[in-house]
Parts: structure tokens; C-alpha cells; sequence
């Protein structure tokens, strides 16, 4: 039985990488400057991410987005439980940056 992140072409399988990001809140030294943001939108639900450029706008399309909002638990258990849950016996990361 193949997990979701498997797809079998012909006889290899292939596997995909999932990607969800946090936009986590500013800090107090962000706050005393204005806290400005480059972002123009956040779709959370469709997972996009809208970022402002030089002279346009650029969006970028993830598997999962969690806004400034979001809490570690919503987090936890929205994204890196369900990859915890489905990857007994398989390698799996979760990466974190602060």
C-alpha cells in the first residue's frame, strides 16, 4: 500500500515532497520599525503566498500555509502530525527555522 505522497509510474515509484510554510509574527524590534511585511497576500486556504518584488508581484504555491496567526499546536497538528501518523517505517524531516 503506498502512502499519499507515493505514486506509482509503471514499475518506479516516485515520491513528493511536501512543503508548508509558517508566517510567523513580527518580534519586538520589527514592531519598533513598523513592522512592515512583503507579502500583499496570504491565501491559506489555497496555500499561496503573494510576495511584492521590485516592480511586481510574485506568488508562490505551497502544500500547506499557516499565517501570523497560527499557533504551534494548529501547526503540530495540522502538518507534522499527519506526516509522524503515516511514516512508520520511512524516512521523514521536519525543518524548522526560527
Amino acid at each position: 500500500m503506498k502512502n499519499k505522497n507515493q505514486q506509482q509510474s509503471g514499475n518506479a515509484k516516485s515520491e513528493r515532497v511536501k512543503v508548508y510554510i509558517r508566517v510567523r509574527p513580527f518580534n519586538n524590534d520589527e514592531n519598533q520599525r513598523g513592522g512592515e511585511t512583503p507579502f500583499t497576500n496570504l491565501d491559506v486556504e489555497n496555500g499561496v503566498v503573494s510576495i511584492k518584488k521590485e516592480y511586481d508581484v510574485k506568488d508562490y504555491t505551497y502544500d500547506g500555509l499557516y499565517d501570523m496567526n497560527s499557533t504551534q499546536e494548529q501547526i503540530f497538528q495540522n502538518s507534522a502530525k499527519t506526516v509522524i501518523d503515516v511514516s512508520i517505517n520511512f524516512n521523514y524531516y521536519i525543518y524548522s527555522r526560527h
